[in-house]
């Protein structure tokens, strides 16, 4: 099934005459740097200072995450007021926020302006999420739906990752707690005025607790493993122009156990494989004008694996389960400063969705497949 939007002329015409600019003389627009904690860009989708933004914000920064001394973007969520963090268990388990009253799939999520939130349900799962290579993190709390879509009914949290910067420096930290919990990290960085890079490799094991309760019969460990990747790099072209890729891949691992009493399943478990890509070329048009064009990627794989005796609900005994879904996207944003006090945010975005699942609880094992394009 395909669903189209109409395409305002008037964002049809700001197109066209972007090409008509770049083909002329353009004036680099003043770019000069703003302390990242003096401003915030989710609210307008424009870097504005907090105090002018109209938007109940909240910015939490690298070192403030680092004061946290957590491992979690959840652990730094549960600290900000007005959001209400649910965790189904231990590491790994479903997590879901809730914001100004509204459900899960009511909060977007963006990844360095990525929209990372299912399209099958709407919401984002942060159990897997690490505070690996992240910059600083928005919250708008409040309807931003004008901006970003229905899925921004109760705000939006934008996570961003860290720009190289200086000489050439790297990190190497082991750590190991409670429960039997391993991290180890990685990471270098560096840049010039014209080229910046930093990568983050990281890795947690756990034992875990036991999401069931103990008491039921249900004394086992649920063991999580995380692997995650996440980088950054960028380069000065065509004057002002400026061109950056983003990365980041998490693989992960978590024991599933059973809801009810002493149906604990010891090899039942549950994988996930998130990739999030961005290529984004931003370039002064005029003095007055600016555009950024973006394209990616966002591809999620979620795997339940439970291998149990054949029975009449189940012959093959196989009773996982298979979700992967993938979206595509290309957003061409223009930004018309008509004067210190006003802009005028104008552009376009092209997504194709696809979802496939498959599920073994039954005899049947349907196959399904739901691509959806949509152009507005």
């Amino acid at each position: 099934m395909y669903l189209f939007h109409r395409l305002p002329i008037a964002v049809a015409a700001c197109s066209v005459l972007f090409f008509i600019g770049m083909l002329g003389n353009s004036v680099a627009q003043d770019t000069s740097p703003q302390r990242l904690d003096e401003v915030v860009v989710t609210a307008t989708r424009t870097p504005v200072p907090i105090e002018h933004s109209t938007s109940s914000v909240t910015v939490i920064d690298a070192e403030a995450i680092a004061a946290k001394q957590v491992d979690t973007v959840l652990d730094v969520l549960r600290t900000v007021r007005g959001l209400d963090v649910k965790q189904l268990g231990g590491l790994g388990g479903v997590t879901s926020v809730f914001m100004r009253g509204g459900n899960s799939n009511h909060t977007l999520v963006l990844i360095d302006g990525v929209q990372a939130n299912s399209p099958t349900t709407g919401a984002f799962d942060f159990s897997d999420l690490t505070v690996e290579n992240i910059e600083r993190i928005e919250i708008i709390r409040g309807a931003q739906s004008t901006l970003y879509g229905s899925d921004a009914i109760g705000g939006v949290i934008n996570i961003m990752t860290k720009k190289g910067a200086g000489p050439v420096s790297g990190f190497l930290s082991s750590e190991y707690g409670s429960f039997g919990t391993f991290q180890e990290r990685a990471g270098v960085s560096g840049g010039s005025e014209r080229v910046d890079y930093a990568l983050t490799v990281s890795r947690l094991d756990s034992d875990g607790i036991s999401r069931a309760n103990e008491k039921d019969g249900n004394p086992e460990e649920d063991g999580y493993e995380n692997t995650t990747v996440s980088g950054r790099f960028g380069v000065t072209v065509l004057g002002d122009g400026r061109l950056d890729a983003t990365i980041r891949y998490t693989k992960s691992e978590a024991d599933i156990d059973a809801a009810f009493p002493f149906a604990d399943d010891l090899d039942s478990t549950s994988e996930r494989d998130a990739l999030v890509l961005s290529t984004t070329f931003s370039k002064s048009v005029t003095s007055w004008w600016d555009q950024r064009l973006q394209l990616s990627l966002n591809d999620d794989v979620l795997q339940g694996k439970d291998q149990d005796e054949p029975t009449d609900f189940s012959p093959t005994g196989d009773n996982g389960f298979l979700i992967d879904i993938q979206a595509k996207r290309l957003d061409w944003q223009h930004d018309f400063m008509l004067s210190e006090q006003a802009t005028i945010t104008a552009g376009y975005e092209l997504e194709h969705q696809k979802a496939r699942s498959r599920e073994n609880f039954t005899k049947s094992q349907p196959n399904n497949v739901m691509p959806i394009l949509t152009l507005s």
